[in-house]
């Protein structure tokens, strides 16, 4: 999977994910289940996990939308979808990581 690229301290655009699984892509189900974003610096351990927003269930497709302080410092970080499934002997089921590229800001200039 291609690395995502985005600006350190930035809250837009949302992090978009469609979850499929096999080799033809087929869209999984969140009907009924929820979805948390996982986000480690690469290679390291988890540092938070929060709620997506499922936008289509059927279609697999959900976001996270950045919180003030998700993007507080520059670096190369994973991002993993993990699907709540309730009543499951695993409760979750986890989902492709996606590196993400945290760019760094350069402040402005001070008068």
């Amino acid at each position: 999977m291609a690395t995502i690229q985005i600006q350190e301290e930035s809250t837009s655009p949302p992090l978009r994910f469609q979850l499929v699984e096999g080799d033809d892509a087929t869209p999984i189900s969140l009907t009924g289940l929820s979805v948390k974003l996982r986000w480690a610096k690469r290679g390291g351990q988890a540092l938070w996990e929060r709620d997506c927003t499922v936008d289509e269930a059927a279609a697999g497709r959900c976001h996270y939308a950045w919180q003030e302080g998700d993007l507080a410092s520059s670096g190369a970080y994973e991002a993993q979808p993990v699907i709540v499934i309730p009543g499951s002997p695993e409760g979750y089921r986890l989902a492709e990581v996606v590196p993400v590229e945290v760019l760094r800001s350069i402040p402005e200039p001070s008068e």
